[in-house]
């Protein structure tokens, strides 16, 4: 054990303690010579974390429900006691399924099969829509980070609905694959058929021998994205890993100088964050 937890032995902890998942109690049962009084486990176990999750639907869709996106993290390991990781909370999640009651009510003598309880808090989201909502929004959320552009979109549809006049509606979507994890397909293809969504750009990075991601979509229309910001006063959200949303930065930095002619395309961007139009959730 100090071999593993020393400088030398960093590489051999990667490969027989973290890429195989091993757990405290699991190590402890694999060092049988460590006498660890229960009292001193219980102060080193770490306090389990909240997970947080962005909220994909909108109150006006849906004001009783509240939708979640998750990835069930589920990874194959090479491990003398189980062979799959599941995560923790997501597998949980997963796991808790509403009752089916698609078939024959079972007869009145039989208890009705509970729903899951889940302990959860809300907390108020930093994605918030213009107050006027001509204003045009530009939406970035690859994968899971699909989540706040739903809602947005959903919001819009209910607006659209009660005869609001609705702006500019653009959203940059990537995964993947488009047969895999092409996530809310078929709504998003209604929101545009609907008008809600008024563009709807793809980028499948797995689909094609050059990698594709969204920054390369930004790039083939940065013309088109300047005039949005700079012009009309469009607000970006953006929601996904830190590398990715550090890439759609730095490619708006570069479409400020290059479009737009401005000097320091990094201080433009850093103004449109410091004034609430340029809206972030990022995670690692």
């Amino acid at each position: 054990m100090l071999h593993l937890s020393s400088q030398e032995g960093i590489e051999e902890y990667k490969r027989t303690i973290l890429d195989p998942r091993i757990s405290l109690a699991r190590l402890i049962r694999r060092f049988v010579s460590l006498d660890l009084p229960l009292d001193v486990f219980v102060q080193i176990c770490p306090r389990m974390k909240e997970r947080l999750y962005t909220i994909a639907s909108s109150p006006l869709n849906s004001p009783n429900r509240v939708h979640l996106a998750v990835t069930v993290v589920e990874e194959k390991v090479k491990d003398d006691e189980i062979d799959t990781f599941i995560g923790l909370c997501s597998g949980f999640l997963d796991s808790s399924r509403v009752p089916d009651r698609s078939g024959p009510k079972p007869p009145r003598s039989e208890p009705k099969a509970k729903w899951p309880s889940i302990y959860c808090f809300l907390r108020e989201s930093s994605f918030k829509l213009p107050r006027d909502p001509k204003t045009p929004v530009l939406m970035f959320g690859p994968g899971t980070g699909i989540a706040p552009m739903r809602a947005i979109l959903q919001h819009r549809e209910a607006e659209l609905k009660n005869g609001v006049n609705i702006g500019k509606c653009i959203l940059y979507f990537g995964c993947c694959k488009r047969n895999v994890d092409f996530l809310y397909k078929d709504e998003l293809e209604k929101f545009r058929s609907d008008g809600v969504l008024t563009e709807l750009h793809l980028a499948f990075s797995r689909e094609t021998s050059k990698k594709v991601y969204v920054q390369h979509k930004m790039k083939e229309n940065a013309k088109a994205i300047w005039k949005l910001v700079h012009e009309e006063g469009a607000w970006i959200y953006v929601c996904g890993g830190i590398s990715m949303g550090n890439d759609v930065s730095k490619t708006l930095e570069i479409i400020a100088q290059e479009e737009g002619g401005q000097n320091n395309g990094k201080d433009y961007v850093a103004k449109m964050k410091e004034g609430g139009k340029y809206i972030q959730e990022l995670w690692s």
